[in-house]
C-alpha cells in the first residue's frame, strides 16, 4: 500500500470512530484522545491527520454530505423515472437520510448545528448542490413535457427552501417518522402542482 493511500485509509478509520462516538456522545463531550483511543493510536498520531477537532468535525462533515449528494445524484441519473418521480423520491430520500441520521440518542442534530454555524461555506456549497440537483429535474421536466416551463433561479431557490426542513436533523424530531415522510411527500406534491 503506497503512503499516501494508507494516510487516507488511516483519515477513513479516525473519522468514522471520530463520527461514531460523537453521534453517541456528542460533539464538546468527545475529546481528541477519546478518539485516538477508539482506533488504538496516540493523540499525536492523530494529530498528525488532523489538525483539530473542529477539523475531524468538518472532515465528517464533508463525508456525509458526499454520501448523500451520491444517493441523490443516482436519483438525477435514473432514465427509468420520470421527472415527476424524480421529484418525489428525491424530497422522500432527503427526508429518510435526516431521520436515519437522528435515530435513536443520536447527538447529530447538535453536530449539523455546529457544522452549520462553524462552516458557512459548507452550507453555501451544499444549498447550491441541492439547487443544481433541482435544476436537472425540472430540465428533464421540461423536455420530457412533463412540465409547462423551467422556473426561474428565485423560483429553483424558493423550491429548495421549502426542502430544507427535511435537511436538518433537529427539525426531525417534531415529527413522527410517518409524519415526517407525508410531510416529505405533501411537500413534493406542491412542487409538482406547481410545475404542472
Amino acid at each position: 500500500m503506497a503512503l499516501t493511500e494508507q494516510h487516507s485509509a488511516t483519515q477513513k478509520t479516525i473519522l468514522a470512530a471520530a463520527l461514531k462516538r460523537v453521534a453517541k456522545f456528542g460533539y464538546t463531550k468527545t475529546t481528541m484522545c477519546e478518539i485516538a483511543s477508539d482506533v488504538e493510536m496516540s493523540p499525536a498520531n492523530i494529530y498528525r491527520h488532523f489538525k483539530s477537532k473542529q477539523a475531524i468535525l468538518k472532515s465528517c462533515a464533508e463525508r456525509f454530505l458526499e454520501e448523500r449528494f451520491s444517493v441523490l445524484q443516482l436519483i438525477v441519473e435514473d432514465k427509468n423515472k420520470t421527472a415527476t418521480k424524480k421529484i418525489k423520491d428525491y424530497v422522500l430520500t432527503l427526508a429518510r437520510v435526516t431521520q436515519e441520521l437522528t435515530h435513536g440518542e443520536s447527538h447529530m442534530p447538535e453536530v449539523a448545528n455546529i457544522v452549520t454555524l462553524a462552516y458557512p461555506e459548507l452550507r453555501k456549497e451544499t444549498i447550491k448542490r441541492h439547487q443544481d440537483i433541482i435544476n436537472t429535474i425540472l430540465l428533464q421536466g421540461v423536455e420530457n413535457k412533463e412540465f409547462k416551463q423551467h422556473p426561474s433561479p428565485s423560483s429553483i431557490a424558493a423550491f429548495h427552501i421549502m426542502l430544507t426542513v427535511f435537511e436538518y436533523p433537529f427539525l426531525c424530531h417534531l415529527y413522527s417518522k410517518i409524519e415526517f415522510e407525508n410531510h416529505a411527500k405533501e411537500v413534493a406534491k406542491v412542487l409538482i402542482d406547481a410545475l404542472k
